[in-house]
């Protein structure tokens, strides 16, 4: 078999190996818009018919490593978790590296109905997660700022601007820095020798006068 025909049988191969992998992923990638933009009606349909059809909708993850029902969670959408339970998902199935459940997302997002419709499924609420924090711990270091850059994240609208004095809000956005510390051991410019700069101060060009 000749080179070229080896490589054209190569570019074939994989051509339908992404084919196929696009046709698994498609019912994920589905129900993943209808979370970010789709109504409830649309996408309890859509998982619905995802379980019916057997599709594998708990083995993919998006750009940040979140699964469907972290997804969720991130865009405050109570209405999804109880399909995506009967899908095979847990309450409290912890992130790619295995830091957080939906609950702290949801805590740590400002995602009220979320958060309280995984409380009612029976969402563990004392569950360790980021730097060792349970979920009330997220939702008290919830604030604006916070919303604002998961908003920006996932392309959603900010939450409402809360009441705070115009010179609190710059304070706490523009913190001032501490100025660093004197460092006796930090090496200084060496300055060169007497004669030498005695030597160029010599080759300096004479002006009138002096």
């Amino acid at each position: 078999m000749s080179s070229r025909r080896r490589k054209q049988e190569v570019r074939e191969m994989s051509a339908r190996a992404c084919a196929k992998l696009e046709e698994e992923r498609r019912p994920y990638s589905e129900i993943y818009e209808l979370l970010k933009n789709g109504t409830d009606e649309e996408l309890v349909a859509r998982i619905d018919r995802a379980v019916a059809e057997g599709s594998d909708i708990m083995h993919h993850l998006d750009k940040y490593r979140y699964a469907l029902i972290h997804t969720a969670a991130l865009e405050n959408r109570p209405a999804a978790f109880v399909p995506l339970l009967r899908a095979g998902f847990t309450v409290d199935g912890r992130e790619f590296d295995g830091k957080g459940t939906p609950l702290h997302i949801a805590a740590n997002c400002g995602s009220a109905e979320a958060a309280k419709e995984l409380i009612r499924l029976g969402a563990d609420v004392n569950a360790r997660g980021f730097d060792d924090k349970a979920p009330l711990h997220c939702a008290a270091c919830y604030t604006k700022e916070t919303d604002d850059k998961n908003s920006a994240r996932r392309g959603s609208r900010p939450a409402r601007e809360r009441r705070v004095p115009p010179r609190a809000r710059q304070l706490v956005r523009h913190e001032a820095r501490p100025a660093p510390l004197f460092n006796p051991h930090r090496r200084r410019k060496r300055q060169p020798p007497a004669a030498v700069r005695l030597h160029a101060r010599l080759q300096r060009p004479t002006r009138p006068g002096d």
